[in-house]
């Protein structure tokens, strides 16, 4: 009999894909740590895969959570890591440090887009899930505005639809609605997930690669 090959998923993104509470604040793996303590209690053919490494909490997985970066940062390096893992499943939410960096969204939209092709293009046997960002507490301390989370959330469905529309697997993800953050779910800086947060995105996470899996049995 031969062997299952497991199906490889990326983790993409920034500090909260990594799991981190703030700057230079780093620990239990965040979101993924979640998800894959759930995915182990319901299969065995699953790996997460990328450059990066941490044995954390139990965790022993690679991604691409690299903290600090911007989507153009991402789309420096992605199609190395692309062919590096062949993942696939793709989960990318990039964009939060765009925005304290001062983008304006019309470049926001536009690395976006880049970001995205060069992904579909140079993996087109993987599906693309795009999450919307998080909410953040205002007053945070990097300054962001909630409406510039909104903006850029609000314009992301478009950009995915009109892939779609080409034929490309990729999808939409509002985590920002899925999670539904109170105050309690952030850590001290209004803008990292606490443990909590992280935990409410790990079960948003969980929902959707399930339905991936599901979809490929």
């Amino acid at each position: 009999m031969r062997a299952v090959r497991p199906v490889r998923i990326m983790p993409l993104g920034d500090s909260i894909t990594l799991g981190s509470y703030g700057q230079d604040m780093y620990g239990g793996g965040g979101y993924r740590a979640v998800l894959w303590r759930s995915l182990e209690l319901t299969t065995s053919s699953v790996d997460l895969v990328g450059s990066m490494w941490e044995p954390v909490a139990g965790l022993g997985s690679g991604h691409e959570g690299h903290p600090g970066w911007r989507i153009d940062d991402l789309s420096r390096h992605v199609e190395h890591w692309l062919e590096r893992s062949r993942p696939h499943l793709i989960l990318l939410q990039i964009g939060i440090n765009d925005i304290i960096n001062g983008a304006s969204q019309a470049s926001l939209l536009e690395r976006m887009a880049e970001l995205v092709d060069k992904i579909t293009t140079r993996a087109p046997w993987a599906q693309l899930c795009v999450a919307s960002l998080g909410a953040v507490l205002e007053p945070n301390l990097y300054e962001v505005k909630l409406a510039s989370v909104l903006r850029f959330n609000r314009a992301l469905p478009e950009l995915v639809a009109v892939r779609q529309a080409q034929s490309a697997n990729i999808s939409f993800l509002d985590v920002k609605a899925l999670t539904a953050f109170t105050p309690d779910d952030f850590a001290p800086d209004g803008l990292h997930p606490n443990d909590n947060g992280y935990r409410k995105m790990g079960e948003v996470w969980f929902q959707e690669v399930g339905r991936f899996l599901a979809s490929r049995a």
